[in-house]
């Protein structure tokens, strides 16, 4: 009997600490996602350019976009202005990135 008591006991001891370590996987994966995101946040911020430079950007832009008439020449305008559109899905949110030329 006392025999099988500590073997238990050992089963017991092997069983938390395999719960422990799950719990500990899913909350390290959890933390690479959350470190993914912030890389991906990071590297959108480098690409950005200067608030001067998209002001005047937007500024030509502006001045040129009320001239054009037809949609190849205001796709062309804006493909000058915008380099990339990204999105990031997360569960109900969509988290949207605009990396101007």
């Amino acid at each position: 009997m006392i025999g099988y008591m500590k073997c238990g006991k050992k089963v017991i001891l092997i069983k938390y600490h395999l719960s422990s370590v799950k719990i500990r996987d899913e909350q390290i994966q959890a933390l690479k996602k959350e470190v993914d995101n912030l890389k991906l946040v990071i590297q959108e911020q480098k690409d950005m350019p200067s608030l001067d430079k998209i002001r005047q950007q937007i500024k030509v832009f502006k001045e040129k976009w009320r001239y054009l008439e037809s949609v190849q020449e205001r796709n062309r305008l804006l493909k000058r202005i915008v380099g990339k559109i990204t999105y990031h899905r997360e569960d109900n949110n969509v988290y949207l990135g605009i990396q101007y030329n």
